[in-house]
């Protein structure tokens, strides 16, 4: 495995939960009119922040498995076989919405078509360097 898909593998895998997690605890921070910010922890003042460390580990329990089957459908199809962008990226978004679904509520749709166009545009900027770099000589084709 060469280190542009070890790159794009690390980004897909990791993105979409951390991502996700992100823009849903800032949606129920402005759904609940900044009621998870605001929130008089007492004692504990990084209660927020540990709720987000929280959401994110959940967010991995979640959405994990969705997130390393969408990142091989990316590298083994659809980045190997479209070149043009719109299609790779409504691919992303695609898998995003899939991914979103699967926890059956509208929000989570939502977010998961922004985290696909994320993930998906990262996944394709790795794989435009990847093409940019010129092939590595070796001691066979030097002789």
């Amino acid at each position: 495995m060469n280190r542009f898909r070890a790159y794009r593998y690390l980004l897909g895998i990791n993105l979409p939960p951390i991502l996700g997690a992100l823009l849903f605890y800032s949606y129920i921070d402005l759904k609940s009119h900044g009621s998870i910010s605001l929130i008089d922890s007492g004692e504990d003042p990084f209660l927020p922040l540990r709720a987000l460390v929280e959401l994110i580990g959940i967010a991995y329990i979640f959405i994990g498995i969705q997130a390393i089957i969408a990142t091989s459908i990316m590298e083994f199809f659809v980045l190997k076989k479209w070149r043009s962008f719109p299609v790779r990226i409504f691919s992303a978004i695609g898998l995003g919405i899939l991914s979103g679904a699967t926890l059956v509520e509208l929000e989570f749709v939502v977010i998961g078509s922004i985290v696909g166009f994320f993930a998906g545009l990262g996944l394709i900027i790795i794989n435009r360097r990847e093409a940019l770099v010129p092939p590595q000589l070796t001691e066979t084709t030097a002789l």
